[in-house]
């Protein structure tokens, strides 16, 4: 930025980050100058934003791909989502349903796309978790957000999508994270337990590619990406007998927990997965209609598909396997589950021509459909096999 006027100093400042949600304030101090003498000032870009009261932090993509924030085994860690990104904000955490802000629980929050709300509507965690792949920023508010965002007790997940430009670009990425690198989870004991449960990470990746550039050169640009994830984890079942002393028949007793003492029974460990797959859709227009008027239109579907073949399904509300202990057949405990989300987001944005003053409309669409229905696949209200 430089500030020019006839007889005075040139300020010029350098390195100013312009961020979604963030008023940039820039004082300036003009000194008259003698007209045969001309002297340029390089005063510093300022880093906070001082004209708000608001609380959080501003993720950057080059942030979201080089900093390994999100855990593997929490929900929206294949995909690497923005709302599992956000847990790098102080004050956030992970919890069952995603990401927990200010001591809030996640379907307190508020998820926005390109400033639509994306709340799943029947139980408000984020509805939409798209990969920080195709996002050029994710806003995190903790506390004191300004009055346009409402419904939401805990925070604000903001997150902006990348647009086209002047110039091709693009990218193809793949992640691969096996379950071996995992610290090994320690089981919970319980009295008398006769099968026990060991689950574990069998492994989670996403590969995908993006492209953007020009349509017609300063006028209309495109953008668009695919991406496909998938996680899997193992549930190990093994029967455990408990342990007898071979002269008195008296059960043997562990001194530290107190609880009767159990060996595995060999031959009855058995291992099932867990497995689920996702795929992102991302495609974006831009338009510039001329200096005062611009239009954005966003399409993204994210759908998802877990569990039939032998596995178990994945609750795509938390991540987690739909089953904990294993105990019973196969056909009895699984399901497979469907989960779709698609999203539209047209946005036009006018200013004045002393640019005093700037509208932004925008329209959206979210829609989300889910299915829980048994492994054979058999519908509700079938008769098959009766």
């Amino acid at each position: 930025i430089e500030v020019v006027r006839d007889g005075y100093e040139i300020v010029d400042r350098e390195g100013v980050l312009l961020q979604a949600n963030a008023t940039v304030r820039i004082d300036t101090r003009l000194r008259p100058v003698d007209t045969a003498t001309t002297r340029t000032l390089v005063v510093p870009s300022p880093t906070v934003d001082v004209s708000s009261a608001s609380t959080g932090m501003s993720i950057s993509s080059e942030f979201a791909k080089r900093v390994p924030v999100v855990q593997p085994s929490a929900k929206g860690g294949a995909t690497r989502s923005f709302e599992a990104v956000a847990e790098a904000t102080p004050g956030a955490r992970n919890d069952l349903y995603g990401t927990s802000v200010a001591g809030t629980t996640s379907p307190e929050n508020n998820f926005v796309l390109d400033g639509i709300s994306v709340n799943d509507p029947a139980f408000g965690i984020n509805g939409t978790g798209l990969s920080v792949e195709f996002l050029e920023q994710v806003d995190v508010s903790s506390g004191g957000y300004m009055p346009e965002y409402g419904r939401a007790t805990g925070g604000v997940i903001n997150a902006v999508t990348k647009s086209g430009s002047n110039k091709f670009h693009g990218s193809v990425w793949g992640f691969y994270s096996p379950g071996q690198l995992e610290g090994r989870r320690k089981i919970v004991e319980r009295e008398g337990s006769a099968v026990i449960a060991q689950p574990s990470l069998g492994w989670i990746g996403d590969t995908g590619f993006d492209i953007g550039g020009p349509l017609i050169k300063d006028r209309l640009w495109f953008y668009g990406g695919f991406q496909a994830a998938r996680s899997s984890y193992n549930i190990d079942t093994s029967w455990y007998r408990t342990v007898v002393d071979p002269d008195t028949a008296e059960v043997q007793v562990d001194d530290a927990t107190g609880f009767s003492v159990t060996e595995r029974i060999p031959g009855t460990t058995r291992r099932r997965k867990a497995q689920a797959t996702t795929f992102h859709v991302v495609g974006k227009l831009t338009f510039r209609a001329n200096k005062n008027h611009s239009f954005d239109l966003l399409g993204v579907y994210v759908p998802g598909l877990s569990g039939g073949n032998g596995t178990y399904a994945l609750d795509p509300r938390t991540g987690q396997s739909e089953v904990a202990s294993g105990l019973g057949h196969y056909d009895t405990l699984s399901h497979v589950m469907r989960s779709d989300a698609s999203d539209v987001n047209f946005k036009w944005s006018a200013t004045t021509n002393d640019k005093k003053w700037i509208f932004d409309t925008m329209v959206g669409w979210h829609h989300q459909h889910g299915t829980r229905q048994p492994s054979d696949g058999s519908k509700l209200g079938d008769a098959t096999g009766l």
